[in-house]
């Protein structure tokens, strides 16, 4: 996809091959329920938008440098990791990562806006030098490991129901 925009707005199913998204923006934008195949979309994104409000199941980890665009819609992640490096930007829509990590490894103050990722995350790392602060109360059921930077719950609650590590 080189550094263009995929817009997509239907399923993108797998026999084979994969849609290599390194340096573009990838867009959620169909109008029914979408389903990205295991396998399906690799690479490190610039851009990630989900503008779908029947929402979308992706359950592809993916690292994206620039910014996490939430405008409409679920993103289901199942059990994937999304590693963003840029700032989450929110209108509308959430991130479902029950079952899911975040990781944050910007190298600017990274905010979680309230209400852009479920109450619950599976996981959740930080490796920002400078820091990542959330905006409301999460539980994370598994895994907090912070590896660089420092996590401010902002007056939040942060509920971990399994290790906590990190430097």
């Amino acid at each position: 996809v080189g550094s263009n925009t995929l817009n997509l707005s239907g399923n993108v199913s797998r026999t084979s091959g994969v849609v290599n998204g390194t340096g573009s923006t990838v867009v959620y934008n169909g109008t029914g329920a979408q389903t990205i195949a295991t396998g399906g979309l690799t690479g490190t994104l610039l851009n990630y938008t989900m503008n779908n409000s029947a929402g979308v199941t992706s359950v592809n980890s993916v690292a994206v440098t620039g910014n996490l665009n939430l405008t409409a819609g679920t993103l289901n992640i199942g059990t994937a990791t999304i590693t963003l490096g840029g700032v989450i930007n929110r209108t509308s829509g959430v991130v479902n990562a029950v079952s899911g990590t975040m990781a944050f490894n910007g190298a600017i103050a990274q905010n979680i806006p309230a209400n852009s990722i479920s109450n619950t995350m599976a996981g959740l790392v930080v490796d920002n030098p400078v820091s990542v602060t959330v905006n409301q109360s999460y539980t994370v059921a598994t895994n907090l490991t912070v590896n660089t930077g420092k996590l401010d719950i902002n007056g939040t609650t942060l509920t971990v129901g399994g290790t906590i590590s990190g430097t």
